[in-house]
């Protein structure tokens, strides 16, 4: 989304199987030249995409008035819960196993989470999990580019990177080449 460019406010999400072949596959996250490839990317990015006033506008507002500059931020992301017969437990003890991992590792009890999902209820999961070091916005539909390109910005603010395989993890980590991924294999 540069300057000057066609806003198109949503999309069907028909997966291109090209794209998922190569690019949402959990071998490429795990690829030893993985970091170089996002180094490389990155650079990409900075020099040929703008982001449109509007929409930088809404990153950094949040940003500015929703995150604790201090504390060590893991972004979640998750796409499209699958429900089991035990209510999301199996997933969200995946997710729990590896935020708690990263936090007993710091030398800090100052964390927050930013978390993106377009489920609810895994919203509200989180938030009665982990209570006031949670921040989110509200829950998004995964067709409104507008939301997933301002949450991808937002997801890459983070230093932890607690996700699964989609093209919002490889964007972001493409954002931030520093943030450390903890990819969740489905």
């Amino acid at each position: 989304m540069y300057s000057g460019s066609k806003v198109i406010d949503s999309f069907d999400h028909n997966e291109d199987l090209a794209n998922y072949n190569c690019i949402d596959n959990y071998s490429f996250y795990k690829n030893k030249n993985f970091l170089e490839i996002r180094k490389m990317m990155n650079h990409v990015i900075n020099k040929n995409i703008f982001i449109r006033q509007d929409i930088a506008d809404i990153i950094n507002n949040f940003y500015q008035n929703s995150f604790d500059k201090e504390a060590h931020t893991i972004s979640v992301y998750i796409e499209n819960p699958v429900e089991t017969n035990d209510q999301y437990s199996p997933h969200f003890n995946k997710y729990f196993n590896k935020i708690s991992k990263i936090t007993e590792s710091l030398k800090s009890n100052k964390w927050q989470i930013f978390l993106t999902t377009n489920d609810e209820y895994f919203t509200n999961k989180f938030v009665e999990h982990y209570g006031n070091k949670v921040i989110y916005r509200k829950v998004h539909s995964d067709k409104n580019i507008k939301e997933l390109l301002s949450d991808s910005y937002l997801l890459a603010k983070g230093k932890y990177f607690v996700t699964t395989v989609s093209d919002i993890t490889s964007y972001t980590s493409f954002l931030n080449p520093k943030i450390e991924l903890n990819i969740i294999k489905n």
